[in-house]
């Protein structure tokens, strides 16, 4: 159950093989993009996160995995059908290497957005590329052991926000201007507030949504064929 007030984080492990039930819950749509991805491996992540997806929604609504209606647009996040939706649930989700994280709430739109911490080779040209003038001045001022961290933490949090708006990364990284204040995310002239998720030492992790100062935040561990209570 999930109460107005609540952002429920489900961390899924995606270094786990994916049954013959996880891919019979997925719709047609799912189905035919598995096989788009040129890898096992990420064959194998698409299809253990959406199955996530789906038994984790479908808890909440109390209704069969496989009959949950998820609409995709091009270019944009899935959302529930309205129909459907009695709870007004918004979710998002995003993964890298081992970890895909789901975010939940009621009403509000939200973004998450996961990275593994990792070498980004020439991340101060990306930034000055991407970036607002102010957020490359300052990554150019970071130490080189600080730099590669501050320019993940930026990006993390720019996609999350982004995503919760239902807008694509391209032309908009640069439009808002982002600061941290320990594990909160503040961007310029907006009411949205981001916060900094503390879910693996070699993962950052943001999830954004707008103007939740009364939020609480909750981090599950997904287990599958297990549902949420």
């Amino acid at each position: 159950m999930i109460y107005k007030n609540a952002i429920h984080i489900w961390t899924i492990k995606l270094n786990t093989t994916y049954s013959n039930g996880d891919l019979e819950i997925l719709n047609a749509q799912e189905k035919d993009k598995v096989f788009q991805f040129k890898t096992k491996k990420l064959q194998n992540d698409y299809v253990v996160s959406h199955a996530a997806v789906r038994k984790i929604l479908a808890s909440y609504l109390q209704i069969n995995p496989r009959e949950l209606l998820l609409v995709s647009k091009i270019n944009q996040k899935p959302y529930l059908d309205l129909k459907q939706n009695l709870l007004s649930l918004q979710f998002n989700l995003s993964h890298s290497c081992e970890f895909a994280l789901l975010a939940v709430t009621l009403d509000s739109p939200i973004g998450i957005d996961i990275e593994h911490i990792r070498e980004v080779p020439q991340c101060l040209q990306l930034a000055k590329r991407f970036f607002s003038d102010k957020e490359h001045k300052y990554l150019s001022q970071c130490s080189s052991e600080n730099q590669n961290l501050m320019f993940l933490k930026y990006w993390t949090a720019k996609e999350a926000f982004l995503k919760a708006k239902g807008l694509g990364i391209t032309g908009y990284l640069h439009r808002h201007t982002f600061h941290f204040e320990n594990d909160r995310v503040f961007i310029d002239k907006s009411l949205w507030q981001l916060t900094s998720l503390p879910i693996h030492p070699h993962y950052i992790a943001t999830c954004a949504i707008e103007n939740y100062a009364t939020k609480q935040f909750s981090i599950f561990q997904y287990q599958n064929n297990k549902t949420c209570s």
